[in-house]
């Protein structure tokens, strides 16, 4: 269960990486803690971001996807110095 209430919008937004390159995104819901985006390709997200969303910019992680769907939390506004570092590993191949 969700721990806040999303909303449903439809407004276009920005996915920007450490690198500070922008990729463009459409949010579909949206709730003080998270948001669920429709990307424009399959291509890879980083673990950590920022978004860019009606003139606010939040300090996200994803969370999970699903083809061009991701949905992502809002991190609280702390140093990137000061968070622990998440490494993604791949899944094991099985067969």
């Amino acid at each position: 269960m969700r721990r806040e209430l999303r909303r449903p919008v439809e407004v276009s937004g920005w996915i920007i990486s450490d690198d500070g390159q922008s990729k463009p995104c459409m949010v579909s819901n949206l709730s003080p803690t998270g948001a669920k985006l429709t990307v424009l390709s399959r291509d890879d997200l980083p673990a950590e971001f920022t978004v860019s969303v009606e003139g606010s910019r939040h300090r996200s992680r994803l969370v999970w996807r699903a083809g061009l769907h991701v949905g992502i939390e809002f991190l609280p506004d702390v140093p990137a110095a000061a968070r622990p570092r998440v490494t993604l590993k791949p899944a094991p191949i099985c067969g």
